[in-house]
């Protein structure tokens, strides 16, 4: 592996290729709890689309498997180096190129993060809406995996938002798919393809993301059940009701108990809750204004769903 490092460092700078002990443990594994960690031969750390694809290139030529890592945030051991070889971090490549007001579009590298894209595209007040559960994921991460989370009850996934990639193949050789457009009907959808890959078919250099009109107001509301059952069945009453809400989720009572005592929200009405019922659903909704989707005509009730006095249609009963 030296004559590779030593080709890999006179392509990309030697302190950007890194082997032995200068390999953190942070380059061993995910957030994977039952996954093992692996330690890689080398890695590397591209700054450029160039980089990616003379690294590709040397790895194709000497058959060393290669794993792509974005910020390890990822839950399935995606980034593990199972079979040693390259880890090609993308922590280099983290800057936002574009963000498109007119088309409402951004263009990223893979190693921008959803903390940083949202305080940028904030200033414009757009939003990019897929969030998996962790700030600090990275876009390029997120589009390997198709990354979810519990916005997609409104939102969809990850593949829903991405319109084109730069892309660089396992020969070296550099790919485009899609673009700033929305209607595309010809041809294989090759930005498909890529998305939910996990860099077995191409490293993602670039993506090109759907951003939105950021809500201006939101609210959350935690309705406690008696059982499974009565949750399930609120679930789709819910969706159908035209609130359009942001998530829905489910909390068993245990789990909750643990999450408020652990955030001093033990109030005395959620005590109560918490202690007579079987199941939380916490559920949010946003929009434009503070007359939001989920309250009726004319409600101006600040206590939202739950509170609202003038229509049943907001109430959300157990």
């Amino acid at each position: 592996m030296s004559d590779i490092a030593e080709r890999l460092a006179e392509a990309i700078g030697e302190i950007h290729v890194l082997t032995g002990s200068a390999i953190s443990d942070d380059y061993t594994h995910d957030e994977a709890l039952t996954a093992t960690a692996a330690q890689p031969d080398i890695v590397v750390r591209p700054g450029s689309t160039a980089d990616v694809s003379a690294i590709l290139a040397l790895a194709d030529e000497a058959g060393i498997p290669v794993t792509a890592r974005g910020s390890g945030t990822g839950l399935s051991g995606a980034c593990i180096p199972e079979h040693g070889g390259i880890v090609v971090s993308f922590e280099r490549m983290n800057a936002i190129l574009e963000i498109d007001t007119e088309n409402h579009m951004a263009v990223v590298q893979p190693g921008v993060t959803l903390q940083q894209l949202d305080e940028v595209t904030a200033a414009h007040g757009l939003v990019y809406p897929v969030f998996p559960g962790e700030s600090s994921a990275s876009l390029g991460g997120n589009v390997a995996t198709n990354a979810g989370g519990m916005r997609a009850v409104k939102y969809g996934v990850t593949r829903q938002h991405v319109v084109g990639l730069e892309a660089v193949l396992a020969s070296g050789e550099v790919i485009r798919t899609g673009g700033k457009f929305v209607k595309a009907t010809t041809g294989y959808d090759l930005t498909q393809l890529v998305v939910g890959s996990e860099g077995t078919l191409a490293l993602v250099t670039e993506a090109i993301l759907r951003l939105y009109p950021r809500p201006a107001y939101a609210a959350t509301v935690l309705a406690p059940f008696a059982s499974l059952d009565g949750v399930t069945a609120a679930v789709p009453k819910i969706v159908a009701s035209g609130i359009g809400p942001l998530l829905v989720e489910y909390i068993d009572f245990i789990t909750m108990d643990a999450i408020a005592r652990n955030y001093g929200w033990m109030t005395p009405p959620l005590r109560l809750a918490v202690r007579s019922c079987r199941s939380i659903l916490p559920a949010a909704t946003s929009g434009p204004s503070p007359g939001n989707p989920g309250r009726a005509p004319g409600c101006s009730s600040s206590a939202g769903f739950a509170g609202c006095p003038r229509s049943k249609r907001c109430r959300w009963t157990t």
